[in-house]
């Protein structure tokens, strides 16, 4: 994702990492520059552990589905979803609000994984 945008410019991209989880992807981001990054998981137990490391601007215990969440329109440049999207974690479905919360013209992000060892 890095190289989608200067140096110069990372500081001021807003992103959405859905599946927050830990806080694993949102570390990496600031590694790079990124550090407007709001979290989003429907695990208290995970977002606690994100707390603790301090890259996340805001977190949200919240599920993301194809219903509007209480989140402002076009509000982020990038929508992360890492390791996330699938079965018996968040559907397709929604797609539609991811799209409804990133700006146009902007990024929604997945990343798949056939397997993962670092969990």
């Amino acid at each position: 994702m890095a190289s989608l945008y200067s140096p110069e410019q990372r500081s001021n991209i807003s992103i959405l990492d859905i599946g927050a989880g830990t806080g694993l992807v949102a570390s990496e981001l600031r590694k790079v520059g990124f550090n407007i990054i709001d979290g989003l998981d429907p695990s208290q137990g995970m977002l606690e552990k994100a707390k603790q490391k301090d890259v996340y601007r805001n977190l949200y215990c919240m599920e993301i589905s194809d219903e509007s969440l209480n989140i402002t329109k076009d509000s982020y440049d990038v929508i992360t979803v890492v390791g996330s999207h699938g079965p018996n974690h968040i559907k397709s479905e929604a797609i539609k609000e991811m799209i409804r919360l990133v700006k146009q013209g902007t990024f929604v992000v997945f990343v798949s994984f056939e397997s993962l060892s670092i969990c």
